[in-house]
């Protein structure tokens, strides 16, 4: 529903007031607009409008015959903590009674005598903190399909990944950890881009001597009897490729050594490859010591899991690409959190 099909409630005893702000509102951009000259009558109004489905913007006189603003926004905000009270009055907004209803919960304030374009100002700021808060929503659902289809991942990476502040994501996931959605795991050590601080990096192996892509990596058999060294690829049906004698037993007349890295390019061996970071968000290549260091609170989804005991088919593509992109395998991922289940049961 758009805002301004949004219902209008107007709680005012004055029927010349009334049709003033009726009419504004009305050219504002609102057509359902009811009105009521009691605090009581309004409140009954308002549980009528909540028994629909309907949380209506509500403009309240200060002073009305059987109550006042003080004694009717409580009890507004007691039927849903959702309600926008816009408070008219001719007191001034530093008055002590004035402050008072801000602190109850009334956030907006036009004073008397009504001006269309302080009315519209207000209500201008009230659809776009509206808007706000429908962002805010859609971004905490994206923070929660994110988990549920990483299964564990850090709070650096779901803030990055779905456009959030890091506190925000911390308060949200730590918030849910009471309902049982999701369990707080002990903080990981993560390496940024030292350029953009993302947190996305992928690794590029190579070999040290030139530096070629094009490695494999191998145990290599000591035969004792004639000294030679090879890969145990070349050692075909037990049989040594330098002096032809088989091989018989294990400790005896060969051992298998320390797997070893064989560049194809260059065939030098080396126990282990360079390794350079590459940020996939800007480019940047660096080097492992000169990335950034953060410590980052990790999380793990729960509720779907221990509740269903499967996994629940992800089909949001967006989401599902910057998994993928992170390197996760969902095979792999699923498997382990099974196990973390059972362990937990």
């Amino acid at each position: 529903m758009g805002f301004y099909e949004s219902t209008v409630l107007i709680v005012e005893d004055s029927p010349a007031i009334t049709m003033i702000l009726s009419k504004y509102v009305k050219k504002i951009g609102f057509s359902k607009i009811i009105s009521t000259k009691t605090g009581d009558m309004g409140i009954s109004k308002f549980e009528e409008l909540l028994e629909m489905g309907i949380v209506p913007l509500v403009f309240l006189d200060y002073e009305l015959p059987d109550m006042n603003a003080s004694e009717i926004t409580p009890i507004l905000f007691s039927k849903t903590p959702e309600v926008k009270i816009i408070l008219e009055t001719s007191m001034d907004k530093d008055n002590e009674i004035v402050r008072n209803l801000f602190s109850l919960g009334v956030s907006h304030f036009v004073s008397k005598p009504l001006r269309f374009e302080n009315i519209k100002q207000v209500v201008d700021t009230i659809k776009t903190e509206s808007e706000l808060d429908e962002n805010v929503g859609l971004e905490l659902d994206k923070i929660s399909e994110y988990l549920q289809i990483a299964h564990r991942a850090s709070v650096t990476r779901i803030a990055q990944n779905c456009g959030f502040a890091s506190e925000h994501v911390l308060s949200f996931l730590r918030g849910s950890v009471s309902k049982g959605q999701v369990m707080e795991m002990n903080s990981i050590k993560e390496i940024l881009c030292n350029e953009c601080n993302s947190v996305n990096i992928s690794t590029i192996f190579s070999c040290p001597k030139c530096t070629s892509n094009n490695f494999d990596k191998t145990k290599l058999i000591e035969h004792y009897d004639c000294g030679a060294i090879q890969s145990e690829k070349l050692f075909e049906n037990n049989k040594c490729p330098q002096c032809k004698k088989d091989l018989k037993a294990l400790g005896v007349d060969y051992k298998i050594m320390s797997s070893l890295f064989t560049c194809n390019e260059c065939t030098e061996r080396f126990p282990d490859p360079n390794m350079d970071m590459n940020c996939i968000k800007c480019g940047n290549k660096f080097t492992f010591t000169e990335g950034n260091w953060i410590n980052s609170p990790t999380f793990m989804w729960m509720k779907e899991v221990l509740e269903q005991k499967e996994s629940t088919e992800i089909t949001n593509d967006e989401i599902m690409k910057m998994v993928t992109l992170e390197g996760f395998d969902k095979k792999v991922i699923f498997k382990e959190f099974d196990k973390k289940v059972l362990e937990i049961e």
